[in-house]
């Protein structure tokens, strides 16, 4: 029965020397510029402690306090809402200014914020938009690639990229899907067998049976690594790299290899 009464009381000292505090001037200034628990923290002190020295000088608590709650807004005051920014407002009343942001907020009033200066266009800056990426263009007239987007976009002038990559399909190239094999435009194009196939399927353009035809592999085999793997593929109108699958298989080494033996 000793050993359990005794448990109470160590705990009762370690929280009672905890919350003795000898608060000097830098201490007590943060009284007040944050939550209690913040201050606490700080202080590793408890934030009843904080709580009962501010409560004992009359600092009013951090945000959203009553007494800031229950400030009573005059016409006036209500009337300068969004006009001048928050801090401002709650400099001259003396709250807070998160509450005076409270109050603009309830009544649906904008902030008022200092407007940055709209950027100048010179001429020979918008002939340059369109010409490269956004990117590009920001890091040489040393400004956001959104500000750049957004001037692009609003002078209707399209993105590089997908202009470039559009500029590729013309109606000839076109014409031609389906009907000769995704490997040769593609190299046509400097693109690959895959982008050609994908390019065809998101327009429904199905390729013919008579290009899809297995290869004759007896035929082809004499020629592995005699002959370079993109001039097979070009012959048998199909990727490089369906060439230098099939040679690896066999053991077969590259062109450039048996050229350098």
């Amino acid at each position: 029965m000793q050993k359990q009464k005794a448990k109470p009381l160590l705990r009762q000292r370690s929280a009672t020397s905890k919350s003795r505090l000898a608060w000097n001037a830098q201490q007590v200034a943060l009284l007040g510029t944050a939550s209690d628990a913040d201050v606490a923290a700080k202080l590793s002190v408890t934030k009843n402690t904080v709580f009962k020295k501010r409560q004992a000088l009359g600092i009013g608590s951090f945000g959203y306090s009553r007494d800031n709650l229950r400030h009573h807004w005059t016409k006036r005051q209500l009337a300068r809402l969004g006009k001048s920014t928050d801090r401002q407002i709650a400099e001259e009343l003396g709250i807070d200014a998160t509450n005076v942001g409270l109050k603009r907020r309830l009544l649906g009033i904008d902030s008022q914020r200092p407007q940055k200066a709209r950027r100048q266009w010179a001429k020979s800056e918008l002939a340059l938009l369109g010409t490269m990426t956004d990117v590009e263009l920001g890091l040489r007239l040393k400004i956001n690639r959104r500000q750049v987007a957004m001037k692009r976009r609003r002078l209707q002038i399209p993105n590089f990229v997908a202009a470039t990559t559009q500029s590729r399909w013309t109606p000839e190239i076109v014409a031609r899907l389906g009907i000769e094999s995704d490997a040769i435009i593609g190299a046509e194009l400097g693109l690959s067998a895959g982008t050609v196939s994908a390019y065809r399927a998101r327009h429904q353009i199905k390729a013919k049976a008579s290009i899809r035809k297995k290869i004759r592999w007896e035929l082809v085999i004499k020629n592995l690594g005699k002959v370079s793997d993109s001039v097979l593929a070009k012959k048998l109108g199909v990727s490089k790299q369906t060439i230098a699958n099939k040679r690896a298989s066999l053991g077969i080494p590259s062109c450039r290899s048996n050229q350098s033996v």
